[in-house]
């Protein structure tokens, strides 16, 4: 459990210098544990980014942007050879209280691959 646990912090230390990905602080360890530090996504969640003025709809112009960073963020990740494995409106989040940019959260299914496999 300790070693597919420090597998998946080795891969968001690798994909974390992305403005659209977790970004991976610091890591604390003794012989029981670990504890892992990242950066504060207070934003919320994906969809606290919603327009209250548009009856809790994306504009069209709001959708565009998210789609934007989200892809941003698995294109980054793939460049790396990181494949996420659970991208949901659960794993991506505000990176702050303006809501102004999203970021992927939560790589505990990440897998790394081969390039052209």
């Amino acid at each position: 459990m300790m070693k597919k646990a420090k597998n998946k912090i080795e891969i968001v230390e690798q994909v974390s210098e992305h403005p659209n990905v977790v970004t991976f602080k610091e890591k604390f360890e003794d012989e029981k544990c670990f504890q892992v530090v990242m950066t504060l996504c207070d934003g919320g969640g994906l969809f606290s980014r919603k327009s209250k003025g548009e009856g809790g709809r994306f504009t069209e112009r709001q959708a565009a942007r998210a789609i934007k960073d989200i892809m941003e963020g698995v294109k980054f990740c793939h460049q790396n050879s990181v494949f996420h494995g659970d991208i949901k409106p659960g794993n991506i989040m505000c990176k702050d209280k303006e809501k102004s940019c999203l970021v992927l959260v939560d790589f505990g299914e990440s897998l790394k691959f081969t390039p052209g496999t």
